[in-house]
């Protein structure tokens, strides 16, 4: 079982998803499906502990055919006054596929997901362009697979 090299066990009955429980509001761009102002996009606040080492664990999907790799966390342009960067745009992250135990290391190059409350997305930590997503798990027909990001910070803002 390709899964549990390294100690990572992905069963299902184990797995552990790092939710935003309180999404700050970063601007009104994008649409959303929260039942709110149609137009208010949350970010997460940060992504963890500032020398956390395990990283991020939660959903990966792929979105476009373009080249682009989203992380859902503020990223300080925003219509609503928020400015701090958490995570800078155009950084190498890397993106485990917990399951199959092979990771890939990627520049992010687009904001997302919308982390509105209670939207379907909230498990989503990143959003991945197809052929990055068909690299890691062999296939896109799931269109989502567990994973783990390690992401540099830029600043640590809890």
């Amino acid at each position: 079982m390709p899964w549990k090299k390294n100690g990572l066990n992905a069963a299902a009955a184990e797995r552990h998803y790092d939710t935003e429980n309180n999404p700050i509001l970063i601007g009104y761009w994008n649409p959303n499906e929260c039942g709110r102002n149609k137009k208010d996009t949350y970010a997460r606040h940060t992504i963890g502990e500032l020398q956390n080492s395990s990283g991020r664990y939660g959903n990966a999907t792929w979105y476009n055919t373009s080249g682009k790799n989203a992380l859902p966390y503020r990223n300080g342009s925003s219509t609503t006054g928020q400015n701090t960067v958490n995570v800078q745009m155009n950084i190498n992250f890397t993106i485990r596929d917990v399951d199959m135990d092979k990771a890939s290391t990627i520049k992010r190059n687009d904001f997302g997901l919308n982390q509105c409350p209670g939207s379907r997305y909230a498990k989503v930590i990143a959003d991945l362009d197809k052929t990055v997503f068909k690299d890691l798990i062999g296939n896109t027909s799931d269109g989502v697979f567990y994973s783990r990001t390690l992401v540099p910070l830029e600043n640590w803002n809890p």
